[in-house]
């Protein structure tokens, strides 16, 4: 199985039960720290992606979103982080 197989079947499989989000049900498959980095950065990725087209179609609109990339005018609020997301930040800054 190829690793891009290999997280599509995790995400399938996390995704499969809402319990394992929310830490009510322990998730009987392995995770390792670099599944949930490349994982985590996909999402972060589609998100991303999501964000641009929402800009686009606002500006197409005649609009202007109220952020951008690099703002910090949401930065007052506490961010809730997961520890993939949290490695996958802390790589990144290693880099």
């Amino acid at each position: 199985m190829s690793r891009e197989d290999r997280l599509a079947y995790l995400v399938s499989q996390l995704g499969s039960d809402e319990r394992y989000a929310i830490g009510s049900r322990r998730f009987p498959g392995y995770v390792t720290s670099d599944d949930a980095v490349a994982i985590a950065e996909a999402l972060a990725d589609e998100f991303d992606e999501g964000c641009a087209e929402r800009a686009a179609l606002a500006q197409a609109q005649g609009m202007q979103m109220a952020c951008s990339a690099g703002c910090n005018g949401c930065c007052t609020i506490v961010v809730v982080v997961y520890l993939p997301e949290a490695l996958h930040i802390a790589r990144w800054l290693d880099e």
